[in-house]
């Protein structure tokens, strides 16, 4: 409950006072409304939430990031401080693995690293890590970081910016608005509340058929202008799902690429659960390119999860994985979530975007399948799960037995 009730009675009332409101004001109020929204009241991430992600899955995501950051921090001549920060850092299970794991980077590489959070949820308590400068805000502008070098990091973030929703009519843009009928959630189309929607639809360079129903994300731009004022120097890492805007708006999404889920359930109606659901819609990586490009970002990087982690060695960890001393069943189920981070059915068809200012044209390790040639790797030990990460093996197959884990290689 809210201050003034629940945030499905705050969007009521929004809407008895003005009749409709845009579906991204809803969006933002059912995700962020302060102490109500579904992301502002509490951790949604594991068994008992509605979802997992990458970091939940198992720590070698956050590792083999920490491997890639610390080839970037060579190429930017070794600056200390080297800042990562890490905007929609929830529960901070990322932040901590990769923390973990700078320490076993060489060169002293932990002890250049400064790390900032940044999550408007109350799960933002991380704590202070101890071994190295760490620091915890609510949103960017509270952060007020500027000049800093280093990378901005994100991991299903942008998918989770309040869109508006537009349909095209007899040629013309109309944007879907959200109304009460009898007590009920419906959504009416009018003219577009805002320039930004035809100006945004006008760089796409696209033609979309009768009764195409899409997404626009505005958040994005400003998105690219926040990270730009604070980046002097560096990388921005972006992982989320998504693609060019070529297959966003293709026919086959032709009712739009909005998603929610409830209890590990995917769903598409947004107006079932205020409050209690997520509600994403996929990333437009031609457009966070193009906005990118407008603030003096060059791309360095496009490519699959799968490719990214394969490049920066995961094949390399996998094979190594039956030799540890540790019992079969150990080994299956890091093996499981390991490859469940690369998998289609998993999360190997997300896309990493990884653009850079004013840094060195040297391609970067996660470009190309090269991790054999990388000595790093043959001293980095491989990350274990953790009672803060998901059983992924059990979930899916609960009665998997014993006859099972020492037959698994």
């Amino acid at each position: 409950m809210t201050l003034y009730g629940s945030v499905e009675d705050v969007i009521r009332s929004s809407i008895q006072k003005r009749g409709q409101i845009t579906f991204a004001e809803f969006m933002e109020k059912a995700l962020y409304w302060p102490g109500g929204g579904y992301y502002t009241k509490g951790s949604p991430i594991g068994f008992s939430g509605d979802y997992y992600t990458s970091p939940s899955a198992h720590p070698i995501f956050g590792a083999l990031i920490s491997v890639q950051l610390f080839q970037m921090w060579q190429l930017m001549g070794r600056p200390k401080p080297f800042t990562i920060v890490e905007v929609g850092s929830g529960n901070g299970l990322l932040m901590r693995d990769l923390t973990q794991y700078l320490q076993y980077l060489p060169e002293g590489f932990s002890n250049n690293v400064e790390y900032v959070c940044i999550d408007r949820g109350e799960q933002n308590k991380t704590g202070t890590n101890t071994n190295r400068q760490f620091r915890s805000y609510s949103d960017i502008a509270e952060f007020q970081g500027q000049g800093i070098e280093g990378c901005v990091l994100s991991n299903e973030l942008i998918d989770s910016f309040p869109v508006h929703r537009l349909q095209m009519k007899k040629g013309i843009l109309r944007e879907l608005y959200v109304t009460l009928r009898d007590g009920v959630f419906v959504e009416e189309e009018g003219a577009l509340s805002t320039q930004e929607l035809n100006d945004h639809f006008d760089q796409l360079g696209i033609k979309l058929n009768d009764g195409h129903v899409f997404e626009v994300n505005l958040n994005v731009s400003r998105w690219i202008n926040d990270v730009s004022r604070m980046l002097k120097r560096g990388y921005v890492i972006t992982i989320d799902y998504g693609g060019v805007a070529g297959d966003i708006y293709s026919e086959s999404n032709d009712k739009g690429t909005l998603t929610c889920f409830y209890r590990h359930v995917q769903t598409n109606n947004p107006y079932l659960h205020i409050g209690n659901q997520d509600i994403t819609s996929q990333v437009n990586y031609t457009m966070l390119t193009k906005y990118g490009l407008g603030q003096g970002f060059v791309n360095k990087a496009y490519l699959s999860q799968r490719e990214f982690l394969t490049n920066l060695g995961l094949p390399y960890f996998l094979k190594r994985l039956p030799a540890l001393d540790m019992d079969n069943r150990a080994k299956l189920t890091n093996r499981f979530s390991m490859l469940n981070l690369v998998s289609p059915e998993g999360f190997g068809e997300f896309k990493v975007l990884i653009q850079g200012k004013n840094v060195s044209n040297v391609e970067l390790w996660c470009r190309k399948l090269g991790f054999e040639e990388m000595p790093i790797l043959r001293e980095l030990p491989i990350p274990m799960l953790t009672e803060s990460h998901m059983p992924l093996l059990e979930g899916k197959y609960p009665h998997v037995g014993l006859e099972l884990a020492d037959t698994w290689m």
